[in-house]
């Protein structure tokens, strides 16, 4: 099945908000920040099914290499995938259901 991933507007500020945090530390951070990230997005959308739901219908998958998590919702009518976060692991994890 082909998956559409729809990246809510809150997780693409935190996208670029911590593309350019990382890419101040140090250069070309940001862009592996954004590569690991996209490659996130690749395994989410070649199996959404297979990540473990963490609260009602949402799901999340773990960054690899940096503190950050993404939380989705999948909706097989629409064959939508809806990244509702990328969120870093040190924020308060209550925080992403109000966005």
């Amino acid at each position: 099945m082909n998956w559409n991933i729809i990246l809510k507007d809150t997780a693409k500020s935190e996208i670029d908000e911590s593309f350019l945090y990382y890419e101040i530390q140090l250069q070309n951070l940001g862009n592996q920040f954004a590569q690991s990230v996209s490659e996130s997005f690749d395994k989410i959308q070649s199996n959404p099914f297979s990540f473990p739901v963490v609260y009602r219908d949402i799901r999340r998958s773990i960054v690899k290499r940096f503190p950050f998590v993404i939380y989705f919702s999948i909706d097989i009518s629409t064959n939508e995938i809806t990244i509702i976060s990328v969120f870093h692991t040190s924020r308060n994890s209550a925080n992403w259901q109000n966005l």
